[in-house]
Formats: structure tokens, C-alpha cells, sequence
């Protein structure tokens, strides 16, 4: 039994991405919530084998705790889910003029700018997950609403229920299944569309050293869909290179152009997967 942990309670899209990655598994699996990330990150290697939790949305960008956690830890990305994140406000108010605290969720709450905005006068109550925000709204008055999942309405319990609040219509957040377990070198299996992560470790910076390693890809027509930096938290002015690229690790150009960059910086293979 494979014991996987992400971001609860149950109902989360956290909680969504998991079942679809149980459903992509041959083994076995049971699912533990956690009440945030940095929790569930934690969890990944002691309690648990596996992880789901977001990494990126479409957005608001990546969340830096999961960056940070692949970066000084030995964990793998084993898988990606792109799930659509679609959010609705309720209230049990019969006024939107009446509302005077709003729960969301820290991510959501960017996702949802223009219309939290649009609300005058209220108090926003950042909470760890966009089911705690619903849990909260339960015992708080009724002048309180929340932003909530789409799939987690029940429009029979509010008075007030306005769908599709998020900014941008399309709103899309990827979700990464993370292992302490180093993935066996299978081979690419044809017909299937991978993506690579790695890191760039910064620390023996010299001029040009991200140039030299986008270079290195770029010369072999190997196309990047991502580059991240964040700090290495031991030299300040020093950072750390996230970069996402098309293709498996196996494949000889990523292989031979990651190999180029390792002759000069330290790098680390963060895994290669199926692409979403």
C-alpha cells in the first residue's frame, strides 16, 4: 500500500489531482491530508512515499515553498496533473453590500483579485486551503462569505452564490506527484510526450553561467517551457535555476546537454515524466 499525502481536507483540488494520479497507478494507494503544503512536503519521505500539491498556476506563477523543498531535498517529480480551477463565492447574506469578512484561501486569493477588489470595506481571512475557507464560513456570521471550488457548492445552503470569479477565464494550476523514491530508469516509452526537471545551482557563479546553460539546450533545439529562479539561501545574490524542458532524460540531446552543463555547475535531475 502506497501511502500518498496532499493538502486536505477532502474536496480540495489538491484532493481532485490525487485521485487522478491514484488512477494512473498500478500500485495500491491510500491518501493522508495534510492542513498545508509545507506540511505535505514534510510528510513526503517520513510518512508518507508520495505527494501531490500544486506547483504552478496558471496565473499566479510557482509557489516558491515547493521549489525550495526540491531544491535542498532529495525528492522526484514522478507526474503532472493540470487540473482547471474554476472558483464561486457564497454567502449566506441575501446582499453582497452586507458582507464584511471574506475566507480564501492564500493562492486563491490572487487567482481572485479583481473580484475580491470589487468588495468594498471587508476583511480578508487568508486560510491554508480553499475547503478550510468553506469549513470556516459554516460557524461565522452571516455577513461572512468565502471563496470556494466550483465543485464544492451546494447552492441549497447559501443565499448567495456568484460562479466563475476568478480573473482569467482559462484558469488552470498544475500539480506535481513528488516521491522520496529516485524513479528507476525506464525507458521512454514511444508515442508518449514527456517533460524533464531539473536545477541549476548557482552557488559558483561566474559570467554567463545561465546563458552557457540555456545555451547548451538551445543549440540542440531542446525547447524550455519554464525557467524559475529562487534564491539558495546561502550566499546572498546567489540563486538557484528551475528549468522545465520538452523531452525525457534518456533522450541522447537532453542527455548530452545536461551533461555539458554539469562540466561546469552542479546540476540535479528533478525527474522526467508524462507531460499533462
Amino acid at each position: 500500500m502506497v501511502t500518498i499525502a496532499t493538502l486536505g481536507p477532502e474536496g480540495t483540488f489538491s484532493d481532485l489531482a490525487t485521485s487522478q494520479f491514484v488512477n494512473t497507478s498500478a500500485s495500491k494507494c491510500s491518501v493522508r491530508y495534510y492542513p498545508s503544503i509545507s506540511q505535505v512536503l514534510k510528510a513526503v519521505g517520513q510518512e508518507c512515499v508520495a505527494g501531490v500539491l500544486p506547483i504552478e498556476n496558471f496565473s499566479e506563477g510557482f509557489i516558491p515553498v515547493v521549489l525550495d523543498t526540491l531544491a535542498f531535498r532529495q525528492l522526484y517529480i514522478i507526474h503532472e496533473i493540470a487540473l482547471p480551477v474554476e472558483f464561486t463565492f457564497v454567502s449566506k447574506s441575501r446582499h453582497l453590500d452586507e458582507i464584511k469578512t471574506v475566507f480564501v484561501q492564500f493562492a486563491a486569493k490572487g487567482q481572485c483579485s479583481e473580484f475580491l477588489s470589487s468588495l468594498k470595506a471587508v476583511q480578508e481571512i487568508t486560510t491554508q486551503s480553499n475547503i478550510e475557507s468553506l469549513a470556516q464560513l459554516s460557524t461565522a456570521p452571516l455577513t461572512a462569505g468565502a471563496v470556494i471550488p466550483s465543485h464544492a457548492v451546494n447552492r441549497n445552503d447559501f443565499c448567495i452564490a456568484l460562479t466563475n470569479i476568478h480573473d482569467f477565464e482559462n484558469n488552470t494550476t498544475r500539480f506535481v506527484a513528488i516521491s522520496s523514491e529516485r524513479p528507476t530508469g525506464e525507458a521512454p516509452r514511444a508515442g508518449t510526450t514527456y517533460k524533464t526537471s531539473i536545477v541549476v545551482y548557482g552557488e559558483n557563479d561566474y559570467p554567463g553561467l545561465l546563458y552557457d546553460a540555456l545555451a547548451s539546450f538551445a543549440t540542440r533545439k531542446i525547447n524550455i517551457t519554464s525557467l524559475v529562479s529562487r534564491p539558495n539561501r546561502a550566499t546572498f545574490g546567489r540563486y538557484n535555476f528551475f528549468v522545465d524542458i520538452e523531452g525525457h532524460a534518456e533522450d541522447l540531446p537532453i542527455k548530452t546537454a545536461i551533461g555539458e552543463i554539469e562540466a561546469r555547475c552542479e546540476v540535479r535531475l528533478l525527474g522526467s515524466y508524462q507531460a499533462a
